[in-house]
Protein backbone atom coordinates (compact mmCIF):
# COMPACT_ATOMS: atom_id res chain seq x y z
CA UNK A 1 0.00 0.00 0.00
CA UNK A 2 1.16 3.54 -1.07
CA UNK A 3 0.25 7.40 0.13
CA UNK A 4 -0.42 9.18 -2.60
CA UNK A 5 0.87 12.30 -0.92
CA UNK A 6 4.48 10.80 -0.54
CA UNK A 7 5.13 10.25 -4.23
CA UNK A 8 3.50 6.65 -3.65
CA UNK A 9 6.54 5.14 -2.12
CA UNK A 10 5.85 2.31 -0.35
CA UNK A 11 8.23 3.39 2.69
CA UNK A 12 6.32 4.40 5.83
CA UNK A 13 5.82 7.87 6.42
CA UNK A 14 4.70 8.28 10.07
CA UNK A 15 2.49 6.92 12.41
CA UNK A 16 -1.75 8.12 12.66
CA UNK A 17 -3.25 6.91 15.92
CA UNK A 18 -6.82 5.45 15.59
CA UNK A 19 -7.68 8.03 18.56
CA UNK A 20 -7.52 10.57 15.95
CA UNK A 21 -9.57 9.15 13.14
CA UNK A 22 -13.21 10.03 12.34
CA UNK A 23 -13.45 8.53 9.08
CA UNK A 24 -12.18 5.88 6.20
CA UNK A 25 -13.65 5.25 2.75
CA UNK A 26 -12.77 4.52 -0.68
CA UNK A 27 -11.55 7.70 -2.77
CA UNK A 28 -11.03 6.54 -6.25
CA UNK A 29 -13.44 9.30 -7.54
CA UNK A 30 -11.62 12.11 -5.65
CA UNK A 31 -7.75 11.10 -6.87
CA UNK A 32 -8.38 8.78 -10.20
CA UNK A 33 -6.66 6.03 -8.75
CA UNK A 34 -7.66 2.27 -9.00
CA UNK A 35 -7.61 0.68 -4.84
CA UNK A 36 -8.10 4.03 -4.01
CA UNK A 37 -9.27 5.13 0.18
CA UNK A 38 -9.11 7.90 2.42
CA UNK A 39 -8.12 8.42 5.85
CA UNK A 40 -9.83 11.57 7.37
CA UNK A 41 -8.90 12.81 11.42
CA UNK A 42 -9.98 16.20 12.38
CA UNK A 43 -6.95 18.65 11.08
CA UNK A 44 -5.78 16.07 7.77
CA UNK A 45 -7.01 13.64 4.88
CA UNK A 46 -4.51 11.31 3.73
CA UNK A 47 -5.13 9.45 0.82
CA UNK A 48 -3.61 6.00 0.09
CA UNK A 49 -3.31 3.41 -2.70
CA UNK A 50 -3.39 -0.64 -2.34
CA UNK A 51 -2.32 -2.74 -4.61
CA UNK A 52 -5.37 -4.85 -5.15
CA UNK A 53 -9.63 -4.12 -4.52
CA UNK A 54 -9.25 -6.71 -1.63
CA UNK A 55 -6.45 -5.31 -0.10
CA UNK A 56 -7.94 -1.65 -0.25
CA UNK A 57 -11.35 -3.47 1.55
CA UNK A 58 -9.51 -5.24 4.20
CA UNK A 59 -7.50 -1.51 5.06
CA UNK A 60 -10.87 0.09 5.48
CA UNK A 61 -12.86 -2.68 7.29
CA UNK A 62 -9.69 -2.90 9.72
CA UNK A 63 -9.23 0.66 9.96
CA UNK A 64 -13.02 1.54 10.48
CA UNK A 65 -13.40 -1.53 13.06
CA UNK A 66 -10.60 0.32 14.88
CA UNK A 67 -11.97 3.70 14.68
CA UNK A 68 -15.32 2.55 16.57
CA UNK A 69 -13.74 0.25 19.11
CA UNK A 70 -11.78 3.38 20.04
CA UNK A 71 -14.47 6.05 19.84
CA UNK A 72 -16.56 6.94 23.08
CA UNK A 73 -20.38 6.41 23.51
CA UNK A 74 -22.39 8.58 25.49
CA UNK A 75 -25.07 6.44 27.73
CA UNK A 76 -27.30 8.28 30.45
CA UNK A 77 -24.99 10.71 30.19
CA UNK A 78 -22.02 9.22 31.18
CA UNK A 79 -19.12 8.18 28.96
CA UNK A 80 -18.68 4.72 28.24
CA UNK A 81 -14.97 3.82 27.00
CA UNK A 82 -15.69 1.37 24.01
CA UNK A 83 -12.20 -0.41 24.66
CA UNK A 84 -13.59 -1.96 27.70
CA UNK A 85 -16.04 -3.82 25.78
CA UNK A 86 -15.93 -7.51 24.27
CA UNK A 87 -15.89 -6.87 20.87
Amino acid sequence: MSQVSCGCSSNPQGVVSVADCLTVMGAEDVVNKAFTFELSTRDSTMYFIADRKKEKEDWINSIGRSIIQHSCFVIDSKVVDCDSRSW
